[in-house]
C-alpha cells in the first residue's frame, strides 16, 4: 500500500470511545500524550473530504498523520467548531469513518480500518503508545523533517501535500503563486542526477549549460541568481557558478519551485523563481537502498542511502547517502569522474527540543564544453555532434564542501522557533585550450581557419559562503478564527575571488583539420592576468501574518528590511586591474500580500502583489553607486487539489516590471576605456503558466506544464538619450516564448501490477542570441523520451529510460560566432537496477 503522509495534519478515530478501551483510561498513557490530548484549543473546520479536513486539523492541532491512499478515499468529515480537546475535535470530525488509529510518537497517529464483529460493529484496537513502531522504537519527538507532509520519499506520487518554501508546512493550494515539486519518485524515474537535470524538467525553467557540469537557470525571463536549501538563501551568481559544480540529487528528497520573486524571505535577487533544496533527513525505520546504472558513452554510475535509528531508543538518528559516477560524453575525448557524500545526524534532546547536523562532499573531475563556432554571419559549420574542439589533458574540477545545522524548540502552545546555518564552499581549477574562431567574426568560410592556443586559465576560483536564519512561528486567535503569525531574522555573507593567469595564442588552423592532441599540456604561465576579490553581506528581517477573517478567505501580509553591502578589489600587479569599489543599500522595504478564495472544496482563486529589489555594479560619473533595480510583481491564477489532493493544478497569470536598469549614461560618454551609466532602463515580463502534478486517473502519475512567456525592453536608451535598436525588443533571447514539458508513468496496482511504463515530452519555441555581427537562432523543437520498468521483486526493480528518442539535432547554448557554442545531447539509453530493503 501506498503510503502518504499528512505532517502537522492529526486524526484520530472516536478517540473518547477508544480511550475508554485503554486499562487506566488516560493514566495508561504516556504523560506527553496525555497532555496533548486534554490541552483545548479553538477548532474551526466546515465539513468536507476527508482528507482536506485532516489536513486543516492537522494544522490546528499540530500533530503530524500517515495515512493509507484509499483509506481516505470517497469519505466526508463533519464539522467541528468551538474550543475543544484534541480528543473531542476528532471525535466529532471522523465519526462515521469507519476507521481508527494508533499513536506513532506524541505528534504522530497512523490510521487504518477499523475491524467489525459479527454485527457490523466497529472494534476498537488497543492503542499503541510511548512512539513505538513496528519494531518498538520510538520514532521521534514530531519535529523532525521526515515527518513533514512534504516529504516525497516513499509516496510513490509526482506532487506533495505541502511546501516548506515558505518557512512553515502550506498546501500547494494555500500559496498565491505559481508553485512545483520534483518529487524523489520523479527524481528516481527520470534519473534526474544533478539540479541541472533536474531543473531541466520543472515547469517554466529554463537552463543554459556552460559545460558538463555548469550550467545558469532562468524563469519568467529573468536569472535565478540565488537558490535555497531548507530555505536558506546561497548565491548562485555569476561567480559561484565558476565556483560550484551542480548539486547531486542523492543529497536530496525533492526540488521545491516556487515561481516569480521571494524577496519576503529571500531578500535582494532577480524576479525570476526560488528553487529550494530540500535536504533527506534520518527515517525512524531503518532502511537501506542502493541503485547502480549502465548507459551511453560508458556511463557507470553507484549509489547507496541508508538511514534509521543509532540508538535503542530511536532518539538519536542517522543517514549517510553517497554516489559515485564515471562517464564519456557525446563528444570525442573527454571523460568525468564525480562522487558525492552526504550525512545527517538529528536527535530529541527533549521531548520539545530537536537538533540535526550534517555535511557533505562532492567533487568532480571533468572537462569544459564542445567550444563549437559558427560561420561569419553565424552560418552552421555542420560539425558532427562528437566534435570536440579543445585540447584533450583540458579540464574543470571542482571541490565543493556543505555543512549545516539546524536547531527546533516547541514552545508553548503551537508555537515554535527554529534556528538554521549553513556553509558552503566552492573551490574550482581550470586549464586548457582549443581552436576557435574571433568573437565578432567567426570562422571564414573560405579559409575555414581559426586560432588555437592555450586558454586562460583559472586558478583557485573559490567561494565561501554562510547563511543564518533564525524565526518563530505559530498560531493566535483573531475573529474567532486561528491565524499564523511568522516572524524572523536572516543573514549571509560570502567570500571570493579567483586568480586569472594568462592564455597564449599559438597560430591557426583550419578547423576541419583539428587534433585536440596537437601540444601536450606546458607548464602554467604564471602572469597575472586579473585578480579580482570580492565580499558581500546580506540581513533582514521580515514578517508574515497569514489571515484567514472567513471561511473562505485566506490572506497573506508580509513585509521585510534588507542591508546589503558589496566590496571588490583587484591585485594592482595584474595586467589588467581596477580600483577597489565598494555599494551599499540600507533599509529597502519589500512588501508582500496575496490572497486565496475557496470557490468549492477543490477550486480556489488567488492573487499577489510583490516588490523586486536587486542591487547592480556599474560606474556613474559623479562616482556614486547606480540605484539599485526595483520593480513590481503581479500575479493571478486559479488553483485546484483534486481527488482529495492526489492531483494538484494551477493556472496564472503574472506580470513584471522592472525599472532603473542600468543604461548608457546620455551626458558622459566613455572616457579611456570606462564607460559610465545611469539608472533609467525598463523591462517588462508578462505570461501564463500552467502546471499539473499528481495522480490524473487510477495508478497514473503526471507531471506537465506550459509556460508562455513575453518580455521586451520597455525603455532602452544610447549615449545621446535616443531609443537604442533594443527598445521595444526581446530582453531576454534565451528564453523561449512557449515552453511545453511533460512526463508521465503509468503503474497498474493490479492485473500487470509488475509492469509500469512511462514517457515524457519537452518542447520550446525559437531562441536566440543576438551578437551585433550575427545572431545565432535555434529553432523550435521537442524531444521525446520513454522508460519501461520491471518489478524483480518486491525490493528489486529494472528499468530502462531512453532520451532524445527520435535523435534530434539542436543547439543547447549559444555564445558567440567564435565558439562557446554547444549541442543538445543525442539519444541516449540507461538502465537501471534499484533495490529498497
Amino acid at each position: 500500500m501506498r503510503e502518504r503522509g499528512f505532517g502537522g495534519r492529526g486524526i484520530a478515530t472516536y478517540m473518547s470511545l477508544l480511550l475508554a478501551t485503554v486499562p487506566g483510561g488516560l493514566a495508561a498513557m504516556p504523560a506527553h500524550a496525555q497532555r496533548s490530548e486534554n490541552e483545548a484549543r479553538n477548532f474551526e473546520i466546515p465539513a468536507q473530504t476527508l482528507r482536506s479536513a485532516i489536513t486543516e486539523y492537522g494544522r490546528q492541532a499540530g500533530v503530524q498523520v500517515t495515512a493509507g491512499t484509499s483509506l481516505l478515499e470517497g469519505k466526508r468529515s463533519s464539522a467541528i467548531s468551538g474550543r475543544l480537546s484534541p480528543a473531542e475535535a476528532l471525535s466529532r470530525l471522523l465519526a462515521g469513518t469507519g476507521l481508527t488509529w494508533r499513536w506513532i510518537d506524541r505528534n504522530t497517529v497512523a490510521m487504518e480500518v477499523a475491524p467489525r464483529v459479527s454485527d457490523g460493529a466497529i472494534q476498537l484496537g488497543s492503542v499503541r503508545v510511548e512512539g513505538a513502531n513496528a519494531s518498538g522504537v520510538r520514532s521521534g519527538n514530531g519535529l523532525s523533517a521526515s515527518n513533514s507532509p512534504a516529504r516525497t520519499e516513499g509516496t510513490g506520487s509526482y506532487t506533495s501535500s505541502a511546501l516548506t518554501i515558505g518557512k512553515s508546512e502550506q498546501s500547494l493550494r494555500d500559496v498565491p503563486q505559481s508553485v512545483s515539486v520534483i518529487t524523489r519518485q520523479r527524481l528516481e524515474d527520470q534519473n534526474l542526477r544533478t539540479l541541472t537535470e533536474a531543473l531541466g524538467q520543472a515547469t517554466g525553467i529554463s537552463v543554459t549549460s556552460f559545460d558538463a557540469n555548469r550550467a545558469s537557470y532562468s524563469s519568467r525571463g529573468f536569472e535565478i541568481d540565488s537558490l535555497l536549501v531548507d530555505g536558506v538563501p546561497i548565491n548562485n551568481g555569476n561567480d559561484d557558478v565558476n565556483a560550484t559544480a551542480s548539486p547531486d540529487m542523492i543529497m536530496y528528497d525533492r526540488v521545491e519551485v516556487l515561481r516569480g520573486p521571494n524577496g519576503l524571505f529571500q531578500g535582494a535577487g532577480n524576479p525570476a523563481a526560488s528553487i529550494n533544496l530540500v535536504r533527506k533527513r534520518p527515517l525512524a525505520n531503518t532502511s537501506l537502498s542502493a541503485a547502480i546504472s549502465a548507459g551511453s558513452w560508458n556511463n557507470y554510475r553507484g549509489e547507496i542511502d541508508i538511514t534509521g535509528p543509532i540508538s535503542k531508543d530511536g532518539r538519536l538518528r542517522a543517514r549517510l547517502a553517497g554516489a559515485y559516477q564515471e562517464n564519456d560524453y557525446f563528444y570525442d575525448v573527454v571523460h568525468q569522474k564525480r562522487s558525492a557524500i552526504y550525512g545527517v545526524v538529528e536527535s530529541d534532546l527533549t521531548p520539545d527540543t530537536l537538533i540535526s547536523i550534517g555535511g557533505a562532499y562532492q567533487w568532480l573531475d571533468g572537462p569544459s564544453g564542445q567550444n563549437i563556432p559558427f560561420y561569419s554571419g553565424g552560418i552552421d559549420i555542420g560539425l558532427p555532434r562528437s566534435t570536440y574542439l579543445g585540447l584533450a589533458w583540458t579540464y574543470y574540477n571542482f571541490r565543493n564542501r556543505y555543512a549545516f545545522a539546524e536547531v527546533k524548540q516547541r514552545l508553548s502552545g503551537e508555537w515554535k522557533i527554529t534556528a538554521l546555518a549553513n556553509y558552503t564552499r566552492g573551490l574550482s581549477n581550470s586549464n586548457g585550450g582549443g581552436i576557435s574562431g574571433d568573437v565578432r567574426l567567426g570562422i571564414d568560410p573560405q579559409t575555414a581557419l581559426g586560432n588555437w592556443g592555450v586558454s586562460t586559465p583559472m586558478r583557485d576560483y573559490r567561494s565561501l559562503q554562510l547563511g543564518f536564519d533564525v524565526f518563530a512561528n505559530g498560531p493566535f486567535m483573531l475573529f474567532g478564527r486561528k491565524q499564523e503569525l511568522i516572524f524572523g531574522a536572516t543573514t549571509r555573507t560570502q567570500r571570493g575571488g579567483y586568480n586569472m593567469l594568462s592564455g597564449r595564442r599559438i597560430g591557426t588552423m583550419n578547423i576541419f583539420d583539428w587534433n585536440p592532441y596537437i601540444i601536450e599540456e606546458p607548464p602554467l604561465n604564471t602572469a597575472i592576468f586579473m585578480a579580482p576579490v570580492y565580499s558581500s553581506k546580506q540581513s533582514g528581517i521580515y514578517g508574515s501574518l497569514r489571515m484567514n477573517p472567513v471561511a473562505r478567505l485566506k490572506l497573506i501580509l508580509g513585509s521585510r528590511v534588507s542591508w546589503w553591502k558589496r566590496e571588490s578589489r583587484y591585485n594592482p600587479d595584474a595586467v589588467w586591474a581596477f580600483g577597489s569599489s565598494s555599494q551599499r543599500e540600507s533599509d529597502v522595504v519589500t512588501p508582500y500580500a496575496g490572497a486565496t478564495y475557496d470557490l468549492t472544496e477543490t477550486l480556489s482563486l488567488y492573487a499577489s502583489y510583490s516588490d523586486v529589489f536587486q542591487p547592480q555594479d556599474g560606474l556613474t560619473w559623479d562616482g556614486g553607486g547606480l540605484k539599485p533595480i526595483v520593480g513590481s510583481n503581479y500575479e493571478l491564477g486559479i488553483k485546484g487539489a483534486f481527488f482529495e489532493g492526489a492531483l494538484n493544478a494551477s493556472l496564472a497569470f503574472y506580470k513584471i516590471l522592472q525599472r532603473n536598469r542600468a543604461i548608457p549614461d546620455p551626458e558622459h560618454p566613455c572616457v579611456n576605456g570606462f564607460c559610465f551609466s545611469i539608472s533609467g532602463g525598463e523591462v517588462r515580463s508578462q505570461g501564463i503558466e500552467f502546471d499539473i502534478s499528481g495522480e490524473l486517473v487510477q495508478d497514473l502519475q503526471i507531471a506537465a506544464g506550459y509556460t508562455y512567456n513575453d518580455n521586451e525592453y520597455t525603455h532602452d536608451r544610447d549615449s545621446s538619450g535616443d531609443p537604442t535598436k533594443r527598445e521595444g525588443s526581446i530582453f531576454h533571447t534565451g528564453t523561449p516564448r512557449h515552453l511545453i514539458k511533460l512526463w508521465a508513468t503509468y503503474q497498474p496496482q493490479a492485473r500487470l501490477n509488475r509492469l509500469s511504463v512511462g514517457g515524457g515530452l519537452n518542447y520550446q519555441s525559437s531562441f536566440f542570441s543576438d551578437w551585433g555581427t550575427a545572431i545565432l537562432r535555434q529553432g523550435g523543437y521537442a524531444l521525446v523520451s520513454l522508460r519501461a520498468g520491471y518489478k524483480l521483486s518486491d525490493s528489486l526493480s529494472l528499468s530502462a529510460n531512453v532520451d532524445n528518442l527520435l535523435d534530434k539535432r539542436y543547439w543547447a547554448k549559444f555564445g558567440n560566432v567564435g565558439g562557446s557554442n554547444q549541442y543538445g545531447q543525442p539519444r541516449s539509453f540507461t538502465v537501471t537496477l534499484r533495490g529498497n530493503f
